[in-house]
């Protein structure tokens, strides 16, 4: 007759056990998915930055190339217009 409850009291054990584990194995699985998503935001803004890099440099070779070239001022003023459109420069507007 104790052979049945040692067998019971055994398979109890490693019922435990195995709840033990999967519980184990839902909560990495829970943790890899938040680290997941939070490698994916951080990539995503990586690659707004990069695309914000690439805009403002575009700007920069531009004005340079308008000075180097010794490009009418008209030229230089429609780009200060386009960086004020696109909210880079804001002129003082206080005039003494």
């Amino acid at each position: 007759m104790s052979d049945g409850r040692e067998e019971a009291k055994e398979r109890q054990r490693l019922e435990d056990k195995y709840l033990y584990m999967c519980q184990i194995a839902e909560d990495s699985a829970r943790e890899l998915m938040e680290r997941d998503k939070m490698l994916s935001g951080a990539f995503n803004r990586e690659k707004d930055l990069q695309a914000k890099i690439h805009r403002l440099e575009h700007y920069i070779d531009n004005i340079a190339t308008m000075i180097d070239m010794q490009l009418p001022l008209k030229e230089q003023d429609h780009w200060l217009a386009d960086m004020i459109e696109v909210g880079l420069y804001k002129p003082d507007t206080d005039e003494e």
